[in-house]
């Protein structure tokens, strides 16, 4: 995926839509982020790639990390893992 002038992906910035607190994980834009997860699950390695992918500026997130931050649903966590289990040892700039 392309990224910005910040250095997200699309799909970080996919990764980070579903925030809102009154929502949290009934937010209908998590749904947006399944059906993105489903697709990468069709071609895996793409999904290995894009999982592993940090954020080129700052404080480079990865889109798990980012998905973290908002007390996402389990689902989206599990496919996020098991798509790039590599994943959850990434380090951010810092060290979360």
């Amino acid at each position: 995926m392309k990224e910005d002038s910040m250095g997200y992906s699309g799909f970080h910035r996919l990764c980070n839509s579903p925030r809102d607190p009154k929502l949290g994980q009934s937010d209908p834009r998590w749904q947006f982020l399944r059906v993105y997860l489903f697709q990468l699950m069709i071609d895996p390695s793409r999904g290995d790639s894009e999982l592993r992918m940090q954020q080129r500026e700052g404080h480079k997130y990865t889109p798990l990390h980012i998905v973290c931050m908002f007390s996402p649903p389990l689902d989206v966590v599990e496919v996020m893992i098991r798509l790039c289990p590599a994943s959850l040892v990434s380090l951010s700039a810092f060290a979360i």
